[in-house]
């Protein structure tokens, strides 16, 4: 896939093919407020849809139930800023991908989602008629750094059993040195250690080698960029285009990653970690004669 998407074979490195790099910020103070880590990602997708660049964004938010995330198709600022925020779940993307094109006949689309996601959307961008039906329509990729996410109700079990906080109160989910957090109105809990998580986790997170979405034409995530900031890669010329436009606007600031600390050294080294146990996992199922997913193979 690396072939279809990049036009070479997969590159080595722990970060995968990465044209520029850079330690950003959006510049809108709303979007900082209601963000994660800067807001760039938010930034990217209201100001594109602003300046109409895109005409719709597949993103996820929380559904009925607190934290339940639900994937949606937003069409302006404010249903961007409405979903703003990480929700260490999974929504349904591919399934809204469709609706952008069959309900709101959408062709500039642009998707927020996980590693696993982004390859997803790939194979509906390189494969058959019947998925470039939708992939042709997915103008950019944007993709979020990911050590693994949790089945809604094990989410749930994490805050209210493990964090012994009810996660209607809860505003904010982070990750941050290692540590799972919530924040509340009456400010941050007590987090536990994510390597505690682990049994938590979907099983196919455990068989995946990815944790900086490299298949995306735009990654982002706080991992290597100093507190309230955003580490982006920009992986394709899209990638690339997009971002110089919104430099161009100040819609975001950004400096190179190599400039700040702790800089990709870190994302290289949790991206080694991330192989690393995906091939020991992967490697106990052949043992065990388990099923190993296809990609992970």
């Amino acid at each position: 896939m690396s072939r279809d998407v990049f036009g070479e074979n997969y590159e080595s490195s722990e970060l995968g093919r990465v044209k520029e790099s850079y330690s950003a910020q959006a510049n809108d103070s709303e979007i900082k407020e209601w963000g994660q880590d800067g807001g760039v990602a938010t930034a990217i997708l209201a100001s594109l849809l602003e300046e109409d660049y895109i005409d719709g964004a597949i993103i996820t938010e929380s559904g009925n139930e607190p934290w339940n995330p639900v994937s949606k198709v937003a069409l302006n600022r404010e249903e961007v800023i409405k979903g703003a925020g990480t929700i260490y779940s999974l929504g349904s993307p591919l399934l809204s991908s469709e609706e952008a094109v069959e309900k709101y006949g959408l062709e500039n689309i642009a998707v927020v989602g996980t590693p696993c996601q982004m390859r997803a959307f790939r194979r509906m961008k390189t494969g058959n008629k019947q998925f470039r039906r939708v992939g042709s329509r997915i103008k950019l990729l944007i993709g979020l750094f990911c050590t693994e996410s949790f089945p809604y109700s094990d989410l749930r079990r994490i805050v209210e059993e493990e964090l012994e906080t009810n996660i209607e109160k809860v505003e904010k989910m982070d990750i941050d040195k290692g540590k799972f957090i919530v924040y509340t109105d009456e400010g941050e809990k007590e987090g536990m250690p994510v390597s505690s998580l682990k049994k938590y986790a979907f099983p196919h997170c455990h068989v995946c080698h990815d944790f900086s979405a490299e298949l995306a034409d735009i990654s982002v995530g706080s991992v290597g960029a100093p507190l309230g900031h955003s580490a982006v890669l920009l992986r394709t010329s899209i990638g690339v285009e997009a971002f110089d436009f919104l430099l161009e606007r100040e819609v975001i600031r950004a400096s190179p990653l190599e400039n700040v600390e702790p800089g990709a050294g870190l994302i290289e080294k949790l991206s080694s970690n991330k192989r690393g146990d995906a091939r020991e996992e992967i490697e106990e199922r052949k043992e065990n004669e388990q099923s190993i997913p296809p990609y992970a193979k």
